[in-house]
């Protein structure tokens, strides 16, 4: 079961974030190819897994989305209108299921109330000027301790 955690990890998180983000607005996962003018770009790291005793594990998941949006009369709070949406889906409760023969739920993911580690959503404004786009970034970490054990 331990080795399948990984998958059933990361294709949850990514599922979730289709389901909130990407009912609003278009999604780039790393490796995608096409891209529109307004886009968020979106970097699931993990999840790193450690032992901590017999059967437990703390899990840890890292998303980063990138807000790009081209300076436009028209779209000139549309930067922060799509940081409040990726804010929205990752500010609470990730479910987490086992997949395969179904969907099992196996647990739950929270952000740390650690208040170094919360949320960060940063407005960048412009950062190359010959692009012509605004952009931000909101960065999340997720954390559980889970029980394998009987």
């Amino acid at each position: 079961m331990l080795s399948k955690l990984p998958k059933w990890f990361y294709s949850s998180f990514r599922d979730h974030i289709n389901t909130t983000v990407g009912a609003t607005y278009q999604l780039y996962f790393s490796g995608d190819e096409s891209e529109p003018d307004a886009k968020i770009d979106v970097v699931i790291i993990g999840p790193t897994i450690e032992p901590i005793a017999k059967d437990q594990y703390q899990i840890e998941m890292l998303t980063n989305f990138t807000i790009k949006v081209p300076v436009e009369e028209d779209k000139e709070y549309l930067v922060h209108t799509m940081g409040g949406v990726c804010l929205a889906a990752i500010s609470g409760i990730i479910s987490i299921y086992k997949y395969g023969d179904g969907a099992e739920k196996l647990d739950c993911m929270n952000v740390p109330n650690d208040s170094r580690r919360r949320i960060r959503y940063v407005h960048h404004g412009i950062v190359e000027p010959n692009t012509e786009l605004v952009q931000a970034t909101v960065n999340a970490r997720h954390e559980l301790t889970l029980n394998l054990g009987d």
